[in-house]
This record gives C-alpha cells, sequence and structure tokens, in this order.
C-alpha cells in the first residue's frame, strides 16, 4: 500500500486516469483489481483484527472503489465479485442487526465488524445504484446510434450481471437501508430539477429501485414508493418528445412490476398504475406495449383476486371495467400482445369462486372473439370456400390462440366457452384437413410450405392446442370422456392416419398424451382406437434415422409413456405383432441420440417391466419372448460411450432383470432344451453364459475370469441398488482403460445429481433472506401474504 500510495495517490480520479491511459497502465489497474480482491477475500479478516493495520485496510478498500468507477466491464466485474462477497458475509454474521440511522453516528446495534467498512459500503451503494445493469423484463433500450428500440436479442452475459448486481445491492440495502433510500432519492431529485436528467442515469437508477423490492421493512417501502412513482409520473407530463416519454414509461412499468406486495396492499394505487398500463398499451412507441402487457400479466398473477372483490368507494370489481371496455384497451395492440392481455384478464377470472359470476365473466371477455368466429362461421356455412381465404384462415388462427391463452389461465371453468365453439371448431379441423390433403395430392408435398397451408395447419394445431390445454386442467372426468372425446377422436385420428407424413400434426399426439394422463384408465377402450390410428404410421415417419420429424419422436414417446403408465392394461390387450412393434420401438428410442428421447424409451422399458409383473400369465409368455432380447440391447447401449449419461437408468433396469431371473420369477423356458448341452442348466444359469458369451464377443481383449466376476456380480447385488451401480461402472471403466478412454463420462450423472442439489440449496439459502429472489420467483405462496 505504501508504494501504491506513491505511485497512484489517493485522491487519483481513477476513472479518466483509465480512460487516458496506455495498454500497459490499463492492464496495471486491472491487476491491481484482482490484487486487492483476492487478497482481501482471503486475509480481510487478518487486517480488521489488527488495531494498527485498520488504516490501510481502509486504504486498500478506497482503492477498490475507485477501480469499481473504471468504465470496463471486466474490471468491475472483478470488484463485484468482492463486494458481493463482503456485503453477504456482512449480513449473514448478523442479519438482524439494526441499520446505521445516520452516517458516523455511533449505534451499539451494529456490530463491530460491519461499523469498520460502514463508510466504504456507503460508496460501494452509490455505485451500484449508478451503474446497475438491465434487466431481463426491460425490453426498452438505447441503442449505438442514441436511438429508443425496442430489444429483442437477450444478452445472457447481461442477465447475469445484472443478478450479481441486484444480489449485492439487496445485501448492501439489508446492511443500512436509510443508505440506500437516501442514495436513490437525491439520484431521483437530480432527475426531476434536471442536473443529472439522461436516460442512462434514468434507467440505471430505476433498475436499481426495481431490484430491491422485499429487502426494506414494508413501511419504509411503501413510504419510498408512492414518492419515486409520483416523481416518474410527474417526470412523464414534464418531458416532452416520445422518446422521453418511451424511457420513463419503461421504467415505471419495470418498477411498479417488481413490487407486487405494495400493489396487493394500496388498491387505489394498484388500479391508477392499471389505467396507466393501459395507456401505455396505446403508445406504438417500440418495445412500450410489450412492456405494458407484460407488466399487466404479471401484476394480474400476483393481485389476481383484488380485481374480481369489489374495492371500498368502488361500485363493482374493477375486472367489470375491464371487460366493458376491453374493445377500447386492445385496439391498437399486435395480436401476440393481445393473446397476453387476454391471459392476464384469465388469472384474475380465475381468482373468482362464484361459478356462476365466472361463467359471466368468461362470456363476457370472449364476447369479442366470439362475435368474429361466429361471423366466418355463418359465411362458411353458405359458402365453404370462405375457409379457402388467406386472411380468414389467419383470423381464425388468432382467435383460437386468444382462446388457448385464456383457458390457460382460467382452467377448468373455461368449459362455457370450449363448448360453445367445439362442435365448429372440430368442423373447420375436418375441412382444412381436407383442403390440405387435396392441395397435396394435386401439387405434391411441397405445397406444405405454401403460406395459406402453413395457415390452415397452424389453425388446426391451435385447435389442439386448445383441447389439450383445457383437458389437463379440467377436473370432471366423465364430463371430457362423455362430451370432447368422441367428436375429437373420430376427425382427427382418421385425418392423421390417411395425411401424407408432412401433413400430419405432431399436435396430435401431445394432444392424445394429455387425454390419457388426465382421465388416465377411463380411455382403457380407446387406447386400441388411439394405437391403430397413430402407431404404425408415426414409427414409418421416425424409424429411417435419428433427425426427421423431431417434435412428432419426442410426442411419440411421450404418448407410449402415458399409455404404459396409466392403461398398461390396453398394452397387455394388443395383439401379438402389434406389442412387438411397441417393444421394438421402446428399444428403438432408448438407442436414440437425442437424450430426451433415449431417456423416455428406457422409462418406458423399466415401466413395462414393472407393470407386467402384475399380470403373471402374460408375463411369463412376454419374458419367454422378449426377456433375452431386452438383456441383449440393454448391454448393447451399457457399454456404448455416447450413452453413458443414462448409467442410472441402465443400472435399475439391468438389477430389475437379474433379480427377477434370481427369484424365481420367470417360469418358463429362456432357452430350447434341445439346444442345451448340460442337462442341470436353468434360467439362471442361461443368463450367465448368454451374458458372458455376448460380453466376450464384443471385447475379445477381456480375460475370461474379469467377464464370469463381473456377471457373478450382477446377480450378488442386484438387490442392492448403490452397489449394483458401481459394479456396472467398474467395469466400464476397465473397458474404458483398455481402449485408452478417458473414464471421466462415466460420473456424468453424479455431477449432475451434485449440481442439482447445490442449486436446491442455493436457493433455500436465498429464500431466506427478504428481496434475494425476483418476487416473480417466489411463486403462488405469496399470492395473498
Amino acid at each position: 500500500m505504501a508504494q501504491l500510495k506513491q505511485m497512484l495517490p489517493l485522491t487519483t480520479n481513477l476513472k479518466e486516469a483509465y480512460g487516458n491511459g496506455r495498454d500497459d497502465e490499463q492492464n496495471f489497474i486491472q491487476n491491481l483489481a484482482l490484487f486487492l480482491s483476492s487478497f482481501l477475500k482471503e486475509h480481510g479478516n487478518l487486517l480488521e483484527e489488527k488495531a494498527e493495520l485498520k488504516a490501510t485496510l481502509l486504504e486498500g478498500l478506497h482503492y477498490l472503489v475507485l477501480v469499481s468507477e473504471v468504465e470496463e466491464m471486466e474490471i468491475f466485474k472483478i470488484c463485484l465479485e468482492y463486494w458481493n462477497a463482503l456485503a453477504t458475509d456482512l449480513y449473514r454474521e448478523s442479519p438482524f442487526a439494526a441499520p446505521m440511522q445516520l452516517l458516523g453516528s455511533p449505534n451499539t446495534n451494529v456490530p463491530p465488524r460491519r461499523q469498520i467498512y460502514l463508510p466504504v459500503l456507503s460508496k460501494v451503494r452509490f455505485i451500484m445504484v449508478a451503474r446497475m445493469a438491465k434487466p431481463e423484463e426491460v425490453l426498452v433500450v438505447e441503442n449505438e446510434h442514441g436511438e429508443v428500440v425496442r430489444e429483442f436479442m437477450k444478452d445472457t452475459d447481461a442477465i447475469n450481471n445484472y443478478k450479481n448486481m441486484r444480489e449485492t445491492l439487496v445485501y448492501l440495502t439489508h446492511l443500512d437501508y436509510h443508505d440506500t433510500e437516501r442514495i436513490m432519492t437525491e439520484k431521483l431529485q437530480n432527475q426531476v430539477n434536471g442536473s443529472e436528467w439522461s436516460w442512462k442515469n434514468l434507467n440505471t437508477l430505476c433498475w436499481a429501485i426495481g431490484s430491491i423490492s422485499g429487502a426494506m421493512h414494508e413501511d419504509d417501502e411503501k413510504r419510498f414508493l408512492v414518492m419515486v412513482i409520483k416523481d416518474l409520473l410527474g417526470l412523464c407530463e414534464m418531458k416532452r418528445g416520445k422518446d422521453n416519454k418511451a424511457i420513463i414509461a419503461s421504467n415505471i412499468m419495470y418498477i411498479v412490476g417488481q413490487y407486487p406486495r405494495f400493489l396487493r396492499a394500496h388498491w387505489k394505487f394498484l388500479k391508477t398504475v392499471v389505467n396507466k398500463l393501459f395507456e401505455f398499451m396505446h403508445e406504438t412507441h417500440d418495445g412500450v406495449q410489450d412492456m405494458a402487457c407484460d407488466t399487466f400479466i404479471k401484476i394480474a398473477q400476483k393481485c389476481r383476486r383484488f380485481f374480481v372483490q369489489v374495492q371500498v368507494g368502488e361500485v363493482m370489481p374493477f375486472i367489470e371495467e375491464i371487460l366493458n371496455n376491453i374493445s377500447s384497451i386492445v385496439c391498437d395492440l399486435q395480436p401476440q400482445q393481445v393473446h397476453t392481455f387476454y391471459e392476464a384478464v384469465g388469472f384474475m377470472i380465475s381468482s373468482q369462486t362464484d361459478q356462476v359470476v365466472t361463467e359471466r365473466l368468461i362470456e363476457k371477455c370472449m364476447l369479442l372473439p366470439n362475435q368474429i368466429w361466429d361471423g366466418i362461421i355463418q359465411s362458411a356455412t353458405k359458402n365453404i370456400d370462405v375457409l379457402r381465404d388467406q386472411e380468414t384462415v389467419k383470423q381464425l388462427m388468432n382467435i383460437l390462440k386468444t382462446n388457448v391463452s385464456a383457458c390457460r389461465s382460467v382452467g377448468h371453468p373455461f368449459v362455457v366457452q370450449l363448448g360453445r365453439i367445439y362442435l365448429d371448431m372440430v368442423n373447420v379441423y375436418k375441412v382444412l384437413s381436407e383442403n390440405i390433403s387435396s392441395a397435396v395430392a394435386q401439387h405434391g408435398e411441397s405445397v406444405t410450405k405454401q403460406p395459406l397451408i402453413k395457415s390452415m395447419r397452424g389453425v388446426k394445431k391451435e385447435t389442439l392446442n386448445l383441447i389439450s390445454c383445457w383437458v389437463s386442467k379440467s377436473n370432471d372426468h366423465k364430463l371430457v370422456k362423455d362430451n370432447f372425446i368422441p367428436p375429437l377422436l373420430s376427425t382427427v385420428l382418421d385425418d392423421y392416419s390417411s395425411n401424407v407424413p408432412q401433413a400430419r400434426e405432431a399436435e396430435v399426439l401431445n394432444t392424445l398424451s394429455s387425454i390419457v394422463n388426465k382421465l388416465e384408465n377411463n380411455v382403457l377402450e380407446d387406447v386400441p382406437l388411439m394405437f391403430d390410428a397413430v402407431f404404425e404410421c408415426t414409427l414409418e415417419m421416425i424409424n429411417k434415422d435419428f433427425e426427421q420429424f423431431p417434435e412428432h419422436r419426442t410426442n411419440f414417446f411421450n404418448l407410449l409413456q402415458s399409455v404404459n403408465q396409466h392403461c398398461f392394461q390396453a398394452l397387455v390387450a394388443l395383439a401379438q405383432p402389434q406389442f412387438k412393434l411397441v417393444l421394438d420401438s421402446v428399444i428403438w428410442a432408448f438407442k436414440h441420440t437425442m437424450r430426451g428421447v433415449a431417456d423416455t424409451g428406457l422409462d418406458v422399458l423399466h415401466g413395462i417391466l414393472l407393470n407386467i409383473q402384475s399380470h403373471p400369465q402374460a408375463a411369463q409368455t412376454f419374458y419367454q419372448q422378449y426377456y433375452i432380447m431386452i438383456l441383449q440391447h440393454i448391454f448393447s447401449v451399457v457399454t456404448d460411450t455416447s450413452h453413458t449419461a443414462a448409467l442410472t437408468k441402465h443400472a435399475s433396469i439391468l438389477s430389475h432383470m437379474f433379480s427377477i431371473a434370481e427369484n424365481n420369477g420367470i417360469t418358463v423356458l429362456l432357452y430350447d432344451p434341445n439346444q442345451v448341452q448340460n442337462p442341470a442348466m436353468t434360467n439362471e444359469l442361461y443368463i450367465k453364459e448368454y451374458t458372458a458369451a455376448l460380453l466376450k464377443q464384443a471385447f475379445s481383449h477381456l480375460q475370461h475370469a474379469q467377464i464370469k466376476i463381473f456377471v457373478q456380480g450382477l446377480f450378488d447385488l442386484d438387490q442392492n441398488m448403490g452397489q449394483f451401480k458401481e459394479h456396472l461402472r467398474d467395469f466400464l471403466v476397465q473397458i474404458k482403460e483398455f481402449q485408452g478412454e478417458n473414464c471421466e463420462d462415466l460420473y456424468l450423472d453424479e455431477r449432475e445429481d451434485q449440481l442439482r442439489i447445490a442449486q436446491e440449496e442455493k436457493r433455500k439459502r436465498q429464500k431466506a433472506v427478504p428481496g434475494i429472489l425476483n418476487p416473480h420467483e417466489l411463486g403462488e405462496d405469496m399470492q395473498d401474504d
């Protein structure tokens, strides 16, 4: 430090010096940041304890503050990491200590260690507020040409930087929220009086204000926020020019979206804010409408029940006002924004507990799309060619998307709306399918790329989306089965099986999965019908290679998994050739290069092996025909280096298979007695010999003794999953070491588990600190507190 003070006196303006410095001088500053932050992180505690070194410690910290002001992102990140560690450490040491009332005034409640850092931390707060990174939610930005534009690309580096700065500022606020508030209030006054007015200054300040949600006491937060929003609304009135207004509007929306607790406690303010958002929905400046809709849905999720109750001083619930004016609110929005709006209103409706009122609200909400829908259906009844018109088909797709958005948030009660359009919707599906098929028949498969045909397929896809969405949220199995399934299956399945592969909707498989997952064994008798229509034709599309039709591939195996889980009876009842086809497709799945598909294949196989045990007669036939074949295929993936990530799943399946063989679960012979020399042959002995021969053939370099010990271990350890997996891994290590390969990937699933556990631990720690998690990461458990 003595040397450093001679070279760079503490009065140096490092920010300027760096900006004007040569390369070697700039490198020196970066190295200084690295040195100070590393040294203080490792040895700061030692310096704190020695009275004669405290002054030097403060000088070191002062240098780090100066370096933190340098406008070079990599240098700032180095400093930020240290400030984050320091603030976290000071907070965790005594989370409930009172903050300082005034800087420099002695406060006996402040822990001694924290007192050392008080003056430094105030400067760090100032830097965090002045340099706050842009949050993900903010869509209105200033580009390099000084224009205000909508941001489309997410910069992951910037998002990470924001998260680190946000966390640091929350800890700093806990350490002294009076000081944080003082800094923010002063900076806001300088925006209002114009002395520091600029887009950049306003942005960083508002991003900082939005990022400390939950870190202050509720009363302090209320007082602070009322002042902030009033000042910003005043600034919006005062400033001229669309760009200025867009920047201020964007900041107001970001801040109010970050404080749901405050909005829930102050109805009048909540209503004012929402009305302001409706104004912003007419502001055609890039990004402002998007942010207005995004903020509206956030508020609707977090404050939903307040919109359906009559509030003090009101004559009706606010939702009624919104629905009365819905056409004038959404008239300037793009389709995508309209969908967000409807989803938001759906959240409000979902919190209404009176069924009659709920149904009336849904009807009112869907009035606008229903009028357009009815008009199109009436025209189509007179002249079916209306459904070949590009604009009409686009309108239909949009209306269906609006329905999907509302259904997603309303849930089961949306049945009143779905029932209203259901049969028309299924008929439109049928007509458009015929149009697509005849176009393909006339002009070949390339026609599926034409805009009109794409839109027609879009309508089909959204129809299926709507049905899947509602079924997955429904709570009346009988209603679904009796009224919605029959017309759907007759139309959709026939269309799927008779279409050309390029025109088959992958969404059909998804919808069938939703139905099976929801209705479980209530659809047992419909499963054969589903299989007849989709099974073979889908398999033909996806078994040529591992690349084509990726969506069909994923959805197909998900459907298989659903049937296996909920309607296994239907699988057992399949005719022999069909069951063989099912099993072949599962084997083909777990050999797949897409990890998701391979994992699903293994899960389905494991499910079949477990489920078949409860059907003793079918089980023995199954073992006789397929046991050895499955064993062979599983060993082929176990020993394949591209499948090592699934080691745990492989071990579960193998230990189960060896266990049933060992415990006389297989009563039929797995071998042909005429082909076997040994009169004392048993199933267990046969499996041992077969496995050993299989491995010897594949890995000729292995010694007979190695293979024998391995196979014996598969039987001896099949009751202890942990030991069985280790035994399997040891064997794979032997193979890899011989071939001179790296064994790292054999521990991949453990590493993934460790990461997941570490992530869960981190989240637990974060949850314990008010404000550390973004209010929108907290789920609905915050809803009513």
